[in-house]
This record gives structure tokens, sequence and C-alpha cells, in this order.
């Protein structure tokens, strides 16, 4: 199966991503869809290095649960307090939105240079507690996320004038 409209949401079953690569790639089964493995190397190209893709809720939880290696990073970021502004921020960092649950969000996204994915499960509190749970098989690529995440968060957040950040 090859997937041409990313507008749309995958069908379940079959090869979900084969093709992505372009013509003439040999398709990658189901299960290595994540990763050349850990030890591939990433550019630092931002939030541009990276793409929204369109996955169903049932592909996200067989992905997740595929990948054993989990990264957690809390953050304490006033401005993203609700729904829409998480919206505002998966948006920024070029994440797509499978699901909403109360105040849990549920998105994917690719890395454009080497076409591997990455998921993201996210909380967010009225408090302003950001918590962002991320699975790749490439911790590189983690790593780059979790730099686009906290540039966001800064770069939404004022200073007092002597370099500490106003948080109230």
């Amino acid at each position: 199966m090859c997937i041409r409209d990313r507008s749309q949401p995958a069908q379940v079953g079959g090869n979900l991503f084969a093709g992505l690569g372009g013509t003439g790639q040999k398709s990658q089964p189901a299960q290595n869809v994540f990763g050349l493995g850990t030890g591939a190397s990433v550019s630092t190209g931002g939030a541009n290095a990276f793409e929204k893709y369109n996955i169903t809720m049932e592909q996200f939880e067989q992905f997740w649960t595929s990948i054993n290696d989990e990264t957690i990073e809390n953050f304490l970021n006033t401005k993203v307090t609700t729904e829409n502004a998480f919206r505002e921020f998966t948006n920024k960092v070029n994440f797509n939105v499978i699901e909403v649950i109360g105040n849990e969000v549920i998105c994917s996204s690719r890395y454009k240079p080497t076409n591997e994915f990455v998921l993201l499960y996210g909380s967010y509190e009225s408090s302003g507690k950001l918590e962002v749970r991320l699975k790749s098989k490439n911790k590189n690529i983690i790593n780059e996320v979790i730099k686009n995440v906290k540039n966001y968060t800064t770069s939404n957040t004022s200073t007092n004038g002597s370099g500490l950040l106003n948080l109230f």
C-alpha cells in the first residue's frame, strides 16, 4: 500500500508506510518504520526538519507498544495551558494531533532527512506544567524534538531583566 495523500488518515492494515521514501526506493516493513537504529545521525534542522504525519489512533497504539524506550520531559510553560494552546505548540514543532482526550494530546511526526517517525504523548495543566513523552527508535531524533520543545517554551516566556524567568 502506498500512501499518496498525507492529508487523509492512513488506512489500517497492510504496510502503513510503504513508499514514503519516494519512487524507486524499497518499501520498509511496518515494524521497521521508525528507524535506521539509534546510531543514525541527526542534523539540527530545528522544527523545519520535521513534518506532521497523520496516522490513526490504532496505528499510534501499535507503534507506541512496539518501541520500548520512552523519554519523558517536563516543562513549566505558562503558555500551554489549554487544548488550543497545545495545538498551537504542536503546530510550531510540526507534530500532527491524532487525538485529544481531556488534557492529554496524542501526536505524530516524521523526521524528513531520514524518513523516521517520532510519537508524542503530551499532557498539560492549567498551572502551566507541560509533560511530553516521546518514542522513536532513534534517540538522536528524540533529542532534537526535546530541543525544539525547549526552544518553543523558552521563546514564549519572558524574563525580568536579570535573566531569570518570570514564571508567575
